[in-house]
């Protein structure tokens, strides 16, 4: 019989993966646009059902599948452009899919059998988030009836509060643990990257198609945020707080890869993404997104750093002028007040009584909702504290901050390690963009975001994901290594060949 070389072997060994991959995309292409088409969510689910039976059978592909769904939905594209409220069943049936078929390579995996994951940062900070749920649905009846009117959403019932404040909590946890399984059963880097520059990619365009077409004055805009980019499904803040994640891991992965045509990709990406990030007038944002380019441009060689400082000179100078109002704002005042729009008068002190009543436990995830402050009108009607430290204090207090500061702890020294020791440069590349991203994650949680997972922080889950995975790997070799290492050969003082040990030799016996 004649022999398929192995390079031929390879090749139709490759069409049989894709082959089925490819149909199970088609049919959820298929079972979404029925669904969109006819509204009705049943006739999605019955097409959809060979491909869970495809996906229960291949953990890689349904874990890919997984981030796809999962950051669709956090980012609220079904809801906001396709009136798809329906798109959070998807998710769920997606992750309850992507469960099944990681408990089957758990336990009948044999040689492709999987690791479990047992991170312990990440699965105590998921304890934590579960533990602050339950303590926030038993308040959820104090939330003020006013807050809430302007809302679809009533999270003064338990199960939505659950599903709307308590899910999202969790999910982008589980999704980093399918994240680091997907990498441990050799899934491509790309594969897992992909998504996260498709959807910066769609937000760019967004925010960028919504400015032009509104035919609004940029300085409009800057001054009457309240309503700026809404349409989207966030407040700018919040895009912008995403941008300015994405950007620094964007930048990282750039400096770190090698010249080529992903490269410039990538780098025109960037440039998009840096004009989207400007037009949301995001104050924190820009300052991220000043300090990451920074971080990166000025670690080169001298005249790398020369160019960059009259790149950025330049651009100061021809900069619009609305750019250069909002990024002064109040600053010519020297009120911290007024610097910070009323900030520290009306949310953050009132909300430091709250923190001193509830000071070791806190008063459950997105208290600020039911605080004295908010049902006594002490603070603006907000649903967030615009300080993720201060929100943090006041959810889970002094004892359940700890496992949260632990989780970003391990994600900064892994990140640091990982970028600087990593055999692999396009994973050092990823971790050193994840410390930038981290990095701007922290200075966005000054003015606007969470500590607590978010949809602007999803792009740190999934980095987070992959060092969880890249470590699982490593240790995985080293185990491998250790019985080639372990029969010692014994050598006289004398040059002559070394002879294995008496008890290698027994057990080999």
């Amino acid at each position: 019989m004649r022999q398929v070389t192995g390079e031929r072997a390879g090749f139709w060994g490759d069409r049989l993966v894709a082959a089925p991959l490819l149909m199970g995309a088609l049919l959820a292409v298929a079972a979404v646009a029925v669904v969109a088409y006819t509204r009705r969510p049943e006739l999605g689910a019955v097409m959809a059902l060979p491909l869970g039976l495809l996906l229960v059978g291949n953990f890689r592909f349904a874990a890919t599948m997984t981030i796809w769904f999962a950051l669709i939905w956090v980012l609220r594209i079904p809801a906001v452009y396709f009136d798809l409220i329906q798109f959070s069943y998807v998710v769920y049936a997606s992750i309850i899919i992507t469960l099944a078929a990681y408990v089957v390579r758990l336990g009948i995996g044999g040689q492709r059998r999987l690791p479990l994951i047992t991170n312990k940062w990440i699965w105590l900070f998921i304890a934590t988030i579960a533990i602050g749920g339950i303590h926030g649905a038993q308040n959820v009846g104090d939330i003020p009836p006013w807050l809430l009117a302007n809302s679809d959403i009533d999270l003064g019932v338990p199960w939505t509060y659950y599903r709307t404040v308590v899910f999202p909590g969790i999910l982008l946890p589980l999704l980093a643990i399918f994240v680091a399984a997907a990498l441990a059963d050799h899934e491509n880097l790309s594969a897992i990257s992909r998504p996260i520059w498709t959807l910066v990619f769609v937000i760019d365009a967004l925010i960028i198609g919504q400015v032009v077409t509104s035919g609004e004055a940029l300085s409009l805009m800057a001054t009457q945020r309240s309503e700026h980019l809404t349409s989207i499904g966030f407040h700018s803040n919040e895009l912008g707080a995403f941008l300015a994640i994405a950007y620094g891991l964007g930048l990282g992965v750039w400096d770190g890869a090698e010249k080529g045509r992903s490269r410039t990709a990538l780098g025109a990406l960037l440039a998009v993404t840096a004009v989207a990030l400007l037009l949301t007038f995001s104050r924190g944002a820009y300052l991220a997104f000043a300090v990451v380019t920074v971080v990166v441009f000025m670690r080169g060689a001298p005249k790398k750093r020369a160019a960059f400082l009259c790149l950025a000179l330049a651009l100061w100078f021809a900069a619009p002028t609305v750019l250069v109002d909002r990024i002064g704002y109040g600053m010519t005042s020297k009120d911290a007040n007024e610097i910070s729009a009323g900030r520290v008068e009306n949310i953050w002190m009132p909300l430091l009584l709250d923190v001193g009543d509830h000071v070791w436990v806190g008063q459950g995830l997105h208290s600020i909702m039911w605080t004295d402050a908010q049902r006594f009108q002490e603070i603006f009607p907000v649903n967030i504290a615009h300080n993720g430290f201060l929100d943090l204090v006041l959810d889970f207090g002094l004892v359940g901050a700890l496992p949260v500061f632990a989780w970003y702890g391990y994600l900064w020294h892994g990140f640091r390690r990982g970028a600087s020791q990593d055999s692999d440069p396009q994973f050092r590349a990823m971790f050193f963009g994840g410390n930038l991203a981290l990095t701007s994650f922290f200075l966005c949680a000054l003015t606007n975001n969470r500590l607590t997972p978010t949809a602007p922080t999803c792009v740190i889950w999934i980095v987070g994901g992959l060092l969880i995975g890249r470590s699982l790997q490593q240790s995985q070799r080293r185990d491998s290594a250790a019985p080639k290492t372990s029969q010692r050969q014994w050598r006289p003082l004398v040059g002559v060949p070394g002879v294995p040990s008496r008890v290698a030799a027994f057990h080999e016996g």
